[in-house]
This record gives C-alpha cells, sequence and structure tokens, in this order.
C-alpha cells in the first residue's frame, strides 16, 4: 500500500509541472498573439533591408544674363531589387513589367536581343556564330558547357528555360518566356550588384502612366523601385559646344582615382568643357535611403533612413548667348561666303572652319567664343538613334573637327595681325629713335644680308610704292618692305621680348582645359627644333608675323586687348561667379593682369594706325565711313606653305570705341584667302553689342 501511495505522489507532482508548463506556454502565446501579436507580426515580415543612393544634382550653369544653358529634368526611373522570391514569383513579376512597358511603348533595357532576336527568334547577325558560341560560354554570363552549347537561337531559349537557369514554367508561351529571359538576362548581367541587396538599372526617364500602372501592380510585382532622378540636360548651346562641353561615364583610366575620391562607377562627370572644369563645383553630395521588405511577399514597405542629396553649385558663365550665337551665325555665314567665292588662284573655295573670340578689354571676361564646326551637348546625353549617329560623326570627323575648341587649341600663323608688335619694338627700342614722324622708305623692293625683300603692293602690280611712310602709315597699309626693315633694323631680340611681354609662346590661364601655348619665332625655338643658327632672313619673315609665329584666337584676344588698354596683359576668364544651393557666393571671377609700360606716344601711334585700317586701310570697305563708332583694326593674311593647292588663313583683330575701348574681338577663318574677307564677323559682333542698326 504504501507503494501504491508513493506513485500517486509521483503522479500528482508530474501532473503539476505539466499543468504549470502548459499555463506558461499558454500565457507566452497569449502574450505574443494578442498583447504584441502586431508587433512581432511586423517584426516576422520585415526582415530584409535594402539601402539605395540618391544621386544629387549637377548644378545649373548660366550665360552672364542668369539664361540657364545646362540645366537638369525629372527622370522616372525603374529599377530592380532582390527581395529573396522565388523563381516562380520573379518571372511572373518580370513579365508583368516587361508587358507594362509594351503597353506604354516604354524602353527598357534590353541587351539580350544583342545576341538573340526574338519574333521570330534568331541569332542577332550582327556577331558571327563563334562569337555567339564564346558568349554562351562565357562563365561572367550564360555560362553553357561547351557540350550544350546552341547553334540554334530556338534551341538556346529553351535552354535558358529549363530549370537549370531561369526556370521559366512551361505555362508561359514562347512570346512571354523570351520576354522573362530578357529581363532575367539583366539581372545576370548586374547579379552581383543584385545578390548584395543592390539595385540594378531596368528603365529610365518612363512616363507617368506607367509609373501609375506599375504602382497599380505592386501588389504582384515583386523588388521594383521607383525613383525620381534629375538629370542633365542642355537648351539651345550648339554654338557653345565646345565652350560647355558635356557629361558622360567616368573613362575606364580614371575609374579607381574618382571612385576614392567618392564616385560610384556608374556616375556621370563632366568630360569637356566648362562640365569638366568646373566639376568640383557642379557635382553635388549624394544622399542615400533605405527601405524595409516583406519577406513573405517581397513588397518593399517603408523608408526607415536616409538622408536628403545636396545639389551641387550653380555656375555663371561670362558668355553673353545672345553675342555668342551673333558671332557664330556671323563666323558660319562668312566661312560659306568666302568658300563661294572660288577662283582657282588664290580661292579654292575650301573656308571650312574657324573661331572668335570677344573679350572684355578692362577685365578679361570672355563674351564669346566661338569655334566652327560645333557640336551640340545633347547628343553625348540621349540615347536615341539620331543622337548616337551624331555623336560619333563628330568624335571621328579628322576633318572638320566639331569637338576642337580652335579659339584655344588652334594655333595660327598671325601674319599682319603680328605689325603693331614690331612697332611697339621698334618705337619702344632705346637703340633706335623711331617716333611719329619717323618715315621709312618703300620702294618695293629691298636687299639685305643677300635676302630680298619686297612689298606686296609692288609683286601685285608690278609698279606701286608706299613711298616713305609713318609707322602709323605702315600699319593702315599693312606694308610688308617697312616692317621688314623695321625687323631687321632692330633685331630678333627686341621683337621676340615684345612678343613675350604680349603673352604669345604661353597659356593665357584661361578656366578651361586644353589649351596650348602655341610658339613663338625665336633663336630658341629654331635651334631647339632644328638645331639650327639664327640667320637675319628668320627676322625678316618673323617681322611680318611669319616663319614660326603660331598663336592661339585667345592669345590674340589677349593681345588686342593690351593693345586697346594701354598694356594690361589680362588673364581672360569664363566662369563669373559660383552660387551654392542656399545662395551663398562661393567664388567669384575677377580681374587679373601684368602691366606693361611703354610712352603714350608709342600708343597714340599703335592707336592711329589701326584706327585708319578701318576708316582707309586694308579692312576699310567693311565699315563705311559713316559708321556710328570707330574701330581700331589690323588684317592678317597669313601663308600656310601651300598656296599651290590651297587658300591662305585669314585674321581679323579689332577693338572699339577707340575713344574708350570696351571690347576685343579675333575672327581666324581657315582657308580664309585674305584678312579683310574676315572682317565682317567682327562688325556684325560690334553691331550687336552697340545695337548699331
Amino acid at each position: 500500500m504504501k507503494k501504491l501511495g508513493f506513485l500517486s505522489n509521483r503522479y500528482l507532482l508530474l501532473g503539476f509541472v505539466i499543468l504549470l508548463a502548459s499555463s506558461l506556454m499558454i500565457i507566452r502565446l497569449y502574450d505574443m498573439q494578442i498583447i504584441k501579436g502586431d508587433e512581432y507580426f511586423k517584426q516576422s515580415t520585415k526582415k530584409i533591408t535594402h539601402k539605395f543612393a540618391i544621386k544629387a544634382p549637377r548644378g545649373l550653369i548660366l550665360d552672364r544674363n542668369g539664361l540657364p544653358i545646362a540645366y537638369n529634368r525629372e527622370s522616372n526611373n525603374i529599377y530592380l531589387t532582390k527581395v529573396y522570391s522565388s523563381d516562380e514569383q520573379l518571372n511572373e513579376s518580370l513579365l508583368q513589367l516587361s508587358l507594362i512597358f509594351e503597353e506604354n511603348g516604354e524602353k527598357h533595357l534590353h541587351s539580350f536581343d544583342k545576341y538573340v532576336l526574338g519574333d521570330p527568334v534568331i541569332f542577332n547577325s550582327n556577331h558571327t556564330i563563334e562569337e555567339i558560341i564564346e558568349w554562351q560560354m562565357n562563365e561572367e554570363l550564360l555560362n553553357i558547357s561547351e557540350g550544350k552549347v546552341k547553334n540554334s537561337a530556338k534551341e538556346l531559349v529553351l535552354l535558358l528555360r529549363s530549370e537549370k537557369h531561369f526556370n521559366v514554367d512551361k505555362k508561359y508561351s514562347d512570346e512571354d518566356a523570351y520576354r522573362i529571359i530578357c529581363m532575367r538576362y539583366e539581372i545576370l548581367k548586374n547579379r552581383w550588384n543584385y545578390i548584395m541587396g543592390g539595385r540594378i538599372p531596368i528603365a529610365s526617364d518612363v512616363s507617368v502612366q506607367t509609373i501609375a500602372l506599375i504602382s497599380e501592380h505592386r501588389h504582384s510585382i515583386q523588388g521594383v523601385i521607383i525613383q525620381k532622378k534629375m538629370v542633365r540636360e542642355y537648351g539651345d548651346v550648339m554654338d557653345l559646344g565646345q565652350v560647355l562641353g558635356y557629361v558622360g561615364v567616368i573613362p575606364i583610366d580614371r575609374l579607381n582615382e574618382l571612385v576614392q575620391m567618392g564616385y560610384s562607377s556608374n556616375d556621370f562627370i563632366g568630360r569637356s568643357g566648362i562640365e569638366e572644369y568646373a566639376e568640383d563645383y557642379l557635382r553635388g553630395t549624394d544622399g542615400y535611403f533605405e527601405y524595409e521588405a516583406d519577406q513573405r511577399t517581397g513588397r518593399l514597405l517603408e523608408q526607415i533612413g536616409g538622408y536628403d542629396e545636396i545639389p551641387g553649385n550653380d555656375v555663371t558663365l561670362t558668355i553673353d548667348m545672345g553675342l555668342q550665337k551673333i558671332a557664330m551665325e556671323a563666323l558660319k555665314d562668312t566661312i560659306a561666303e568666302i568658300a563661294g567665292k572660288y577662283d582657282g588662284e588664290i580661292n579654292y573655295g575650301d573656308a571650312s572652319a574657324g573661331a572668335v573670340v570677344v573679350m572684355d578689354v578692362k577685365t578679361g571676361e570672355v563674351l564669346a567664343m566661338a569655334s566652327y564646326p560645333s557640336y551640340d551637348p545633347k547628343w553625348f546625353i540621349h540615347d536615341d538613334e539620331e543622337s548616337q549617329e551624331k555623336r560619333l560623326d563628330a568624335i571621328f570627323d579628322d576633318y572638320g573637327k566639331p569637338m576642337f575648341n580652335r579659339a584655344l587649341q588652334g594655333a595660327y600663323t598671325p601674319g599682319s595681325t603680328f605689325k603693331p608688335i614690331v612697332a611697339i619694338a621698334a618705337l619702344e627700342s632705346e637703340e633706335h629713335d623711331y617716333d611719329a614722324e619717323s618715315e621709312i622708305l618703300c620702294d618695293g623692293h629691298y636687299e639685305y644680308d643677300g635676302w630680298d625683300y619686297y612689298c606686296h603692293e609692288y609683286v601685285s602690280t608690278g609698279w606701286f610704292t608706299h613711298g616713305e611712310i609713318t609707322i602709323s602709315k605702315a600699319i593702315e597699309t599693312s606694308c610688308n618692305l617697312v616692317f621688314h626693315k623695321l625687323g631687321l633694323t632692330i633685331g630678333i631680340d627686341e621683337i621676340d621680348k615684345w612678343a613675350e611681354k604680349f603673352g604669345f609662346g604661353q597659356t593665357t590661364g584661361i578656366d578651361l582645359y586644353g589649351e596650348i601655348s602655341g610658339k613663338r619665332s625665336n633663336r630658341e625655338y629654331k635651334y631647339t627644333m632644328f638645331n639650327e643658327k639664327w640667320w637675319s632672313a628668320d627676322t625678316g619673315q618673323t617681322s611680318i608675323g611669319q616663319l614660326y609665329n603660331s598663336f592661339t584666337p585667345l592669345q590674340l584676344a589677349v593681345y588686342t586687348s593690351a593693345l586697346a588698354n594701354g598694356g594690361e596683359k589680362l588673364t581672360p576668364y569664363i566662369i563669373k561667379e559660383v552660387i551654392s544651393p542656399s545662395g551663398e557666393t562661393i567664388y567669384k571671377g575677377g580681374k587679373s593682369f601684368e602691366k606693361m609700360t611703354w610712352s603714350d606716344e608709342t600708343y597714340a601711334i599703335v592707336q592711329e594706325g589701326m584706327n585708319n585700317v578701318t576708316l582707309d586701310g586694308t579692312a576699310s570697305r567693311v565699315f563705311e565711313d559713316d559708321y556710328p563708332i570707330s574701330v581700331a583694326g589690323k588684317t592678317g593674311t597669313a601663308e600656310t606653305g601651300h598656296e599651290a593647292e590651297e587658300s591662305s588663313n585669314a585674321l581679323f583683330i579689332c577693338y572699339a570705341p577707340v575713344e574708350n575701348p570696351q571690347i576685343a574681338i579675333v575672327t581666324v577663318i581657315e582657308n580664309g584667302v585674305w584678312g579683310s574677307y574676315t572682317a565682317p564677323v567682327a562688325k556684325k559682333i560690334l553691331n550687336a553689342y552697340f545695337g548699331i542698326d
């Protein structure tokens, strides 16, 4: 009996323990499901987080009057992200997404058809069968073993439908299966980013209607992110192409460097012009947002963190777009007019390119910088067929070179536009006594040190000479013989000293990349390049702006401005100011110069000669007697050494008004025949600037 009592107590104790444990479990379940049910449900459905960058918009680029020339446009972009759904769920989502795109005529990433086309399913004929086989075996892509490579596109699609690859169910039609495979291929190409929880782009700049449809089917389309992005856009800026530049993907050779600076591999950066030079100003600070995804359905739920992006700074240029357009139109029209005057003797109808620079002679602000032919920066940011074609044409056009900024990258022999330097060198020479009354004889021919020199008019007519003329008159008439004599008298070192003071043979310091230094014709250059001594004949040629002299239109603009303002060699600049998103001025361009000194008499003599160029000299036919403002100018016809088969280059420099100079203009036309032919370009710009009808 005692044994039964002991067992009874043990059963009672065990029953008590079971009852207690059951009670605790019930209480715990009640707490989890009733009291804290909502909280635990949310925790069970929010297991995945995704963190995505928000690209900051670039700052605006505006002309001096506040006209936006580079700005940003809102774009709706579609991305895919991994939400751990099954192949069945993923394929169904991608099919719906593809059909929505088709329904609304949207373009989406579709790189599978680079090799396999649909409707009918065939290999793309742009690739050889060897290339297609190599693509199939690529370990980073389809990774099909050699024994299973397909020679038929239909068989390849059938293989990709299999469970080993994209696991596309047999219930889908061939057309729908192709749609799914195309979308899955984009994921495959970006699988590492996808696997790591990143997002891959699938479509950009989609319509509001498409966004609405995707949002409407959000419950069944998994892993889709819709994000607005500001994309670069340009106005009517083809006339400013080389100055403005464009944005593009990071070059491979700079990728590592820029990634270390905080860029990502898919970022766009300035690739040329102001877009490149002002990159640090224009680039904003990226933000990010963090989302949680529902593990059961794959749907993105709510944003749980992040911070806003900060736009880049706005850059205002010194360029006046109205004046820029007039400069480009005048240049283009004048080139066409010159080419139309073909005579087969000195004009071969080959004028096709040129440059114009307009500069404020008091500050150094560049008001216009035209280089023809040009290109449209929009060609580099749009991917439509027309833009792609024009982009390739611009890059590979070795004749017109539209990507080439002739204003600061083109080097041209200055011809007679160089003569004012020789005049200043002679007038300021301490060893020679030249002044306003000094006269130099032009009798058509001069022999010096065994070399013959001639006046161009004498050679042309066989009888005409200028006689005894002053230096001012020699500038007006552009008499070669007088400047030969002046140069031979004062010597190359004196000429080169002043050429260097005016900035020739060195970069101007403008705030743009790519500027070249040009070269001066002097002893050092000849010895360095040819290991030869300098001869007097070299001085004779240099004195009329020939031989090794080779300058950019921008250098000529700095030189012309210095002639106008009495000796201030200005540093040209094109960025007027930079304003932060909060309105703070963080940079302001300003005047910078080196002062040259010469006598008031020298200044007056040179100015008188250049003024008379437009009144009675080589450009007087362009500037009529009743032209309302006074213009100081100098024409230049520069021989290229190929005059038997092509026209000479043509140049014109000027500043106005003579009494109170405001702007300097330089025009260079390749194969423009005569310097005077380019003067109409400057006149049209002067008309616009001073409001002359």
